[in-house]
């Protein structure tokens, strides 16, 4: 049945195309000015880390709820996430708990925190510097 085929045809295209845009869109209406919370549900689907084609460039930060040093970051984190030259460049910020999310934590390997990832054109690079808002900026940009 030519209808029959047609419809399969449309459901597929839309699939592979509309979901993916939903995607995008969703990611950039998220990371304007936000930082986006993940999880175990929702990393692999917000980032696409696995494929290699991530959803922009993710700088994440794996913390822990009563870590001094992760509050004291916080404030720098949320800084980075407004900053225009971020935005304009397509950067999300996103944050995992990992004492919710250990599947995640343990995945990247994550042996304290915050530990900050950058998932940037197909690579992953673990940040080691000063956790202050231009030296995180500079290491990103």
């Amino acid at each position: 049945d030519p209808h029959f085929k047609l419809t399969l045809t449309m459901k597929l295209i839309s699939s592979q195309v509309v979901l993916p845009l939903l995607v995008l869109l969703c990611t950039f209406l998220a990371s304007n000015g936000e930082v986006v919370s993940l999880d175990d549900e929702s990393f692999e689907h917000q980032t696409q880390a696995s494929t290699g084609m991530t959803t922009g460039s993710w700088l994440i930060v794996f913390k822990a709820a009563r870590c001094p040093h992760c509050a004291k970051l916080q404030p720098e984190f949320e800084r980075l996430s407004e900053d225009e030259d971020m935005l304009e460049r397509g950067m999300v910020l996103g944050e995992v708990n990992i004492m919710e999310s250990p599947n995640t934590a343990n995945r990247f390997m994550i042996r304290g925190s915050p530990t900050l990832l950058f998932l940037h054109k197909k690579r992953l690079y673990k940040y080691g510097g000063q956790r202050d808002f231009e030296s995180l900026k500079n290491f990103v940009m």
